[in-house]
């Protein structure tokens, strides 16, 4: 039972600490993320995705593998950010590459 009294902390940390000891999570992650693009929700794809990036690679990796600035790379994953889908197919990419992520389509006219 919630009490006002017991200590709470940012579902962000929970999610970040979760994520950076479990890889089918962070898979589950890039999943959820790719759904939102398909429904055209971008702010909460870039959102999981940076979250991705900071618990599972890190943006200064991230930028390596890309040829890319971190600076860069998080300015594309802020909230005003407005990533391309050349940015955004590099990304996931290294993602695959990172964690080994196998992304898959599937679906039905």
């Amino acid at each position: 039972m919630y009490s006002p009294a017991m200590p709470t902390r940012p579902i962000e940390r929970t999610i970040s600490k979760r994520a950076t000891h479990d890889s089918e999570f962070r898979a589950a992650l890039v999943a959820e993320a790719l759904k939102c693009l398909c429904e055209n929700d971008v702010a909460t794809a870039k959102s999981i995705l940076r979250t991705y990036v900071m618990t599972a690679i890190g943006f200064e990796e991230l930028g390596r593998r890309m040829g890319e600035r971190p600076e860069s790379l998080i300015r594309m994953m802020s909230d005003k950010g407005n990533p391309s889908l050349s940015k955004l197919a590099a990304l996931l990419s290294a993602i695959k590459t990172h964690d080994g992520v196998n992304i898959e389509v599937r679906g039905t006219l």
